[in-house]
């Protein structure tokens, strides 16, 4: 099988830092193939990387490894890692971009020591292409992380937002927002498949739709979203334009007397 490499960066497309990237893993391993995932993560936002990978990782055949590189701390005494799993192999920074596999894999991480590996001359403002990328290409190639460094038992993991419950109540957060304009929640699908009423900033949006196409024009819904959480949407329409600030999602259990409607 062929051997996979994805990538996840915030460098944009503008500039040429991913094409280097991908000309320094092709110098040492011309045959592995080379999957974009998403270069236009917000500047410096760990968070937004941190679920990339985890929206992503699970799709790929054993074997593969998943470079990510936002890296606000370049140059400093941050750590580059190898995360280790059962079916797959994460490099990048140790600055909590891979909060989510520490939470949903066992896992070993691997604090990369071995300069071997690295370009010849390493920068202190790209490590994705003198450190990263040579390493996840020399991974892909032996799948030995041990050869690059030690195991380590303290590394950085962001604090990951979850919903808050008042009886059957639950109370969550916007996290993400998609090219689209919708809203993902921290709120999981099956949450809400028995829910009453679900609400927007106290603004009642009805109960889960089954599709975009089931909301009105120009109406909130809610819809089980492909990651696994709900999604907040306008069909056709940008949902997170309608707010200058990530709004709250209340799902009720029970419906209130007084609701607030959604004209």
């Amino acid at each position: 099988m062929k051997q996979i490499i994805t990538l996840i960066t915030d460098f944009g497309l503008q500039d040429s830092f991913v094409g280097v990237m991908k000309g320094v893993i092709y110098s040492i391993n011309p045959v592995v193939k080379i999957v974009d995932i998403n270069h236009n993560i917000l500047r410096h936002n760990i968070q937004e990387c941190a679920i990339n990978i985890k929206n992503s990782y699970s799709y790929f055949p054993e074997g593969t490894v998943h470079l990510a590189v936002v890296d606000p701390g370049v140059g400093t005494v941050r750590h580059p890692l190898i995360v280790k799993t059962k079916h797959h192999f994460f490099v990048g920074p140790d600055n909590g971009i891979f909060s989510y596999i520490y939470e949903n894999e066992d896992c070993s991480v691997y604090k990369i020591t071995s300069d071997d590996y690295f370009l010849d001359a390493v920068s202190s403002t790209f490590h994705g292409r003198d450190i990263f990328s040579p390493v996840a290409a020399n991974l892909s190639i032996n799948h030995k992380p041990e050869k690059f460094g030690n195991v380590i038992s303290e590394y950085v993991s962001i604090e990951l937002k979850r919903p808050k419950r008042d009886n059957n109540n639950i109370f969550g957060e916007i996290i993400y927002v998609d090219t689209f304009g919708n809203m993902m929640t921290n709120i999981e699908n099956k949450e809400v498949n028995h829910c009453d009423e679900i609400f927007v900033n106290e603004i009642s949006i009805g109960t889960l739709s089954a599709s975009y196409a089931d909301g009105e024009p120009d109406k909130l819904i809610a819809i089980h979203g492909s990651n696994g959480t709900v999604e907040i949407a306008i069909n056709q329409a940008n949902a997170a334009d309608r707010f200058k600030v990530f709004p709250c999602v209340k799902i009720l259990k029970k419906v209130p007397d007084n609701k607030v409607s959604n004209e």
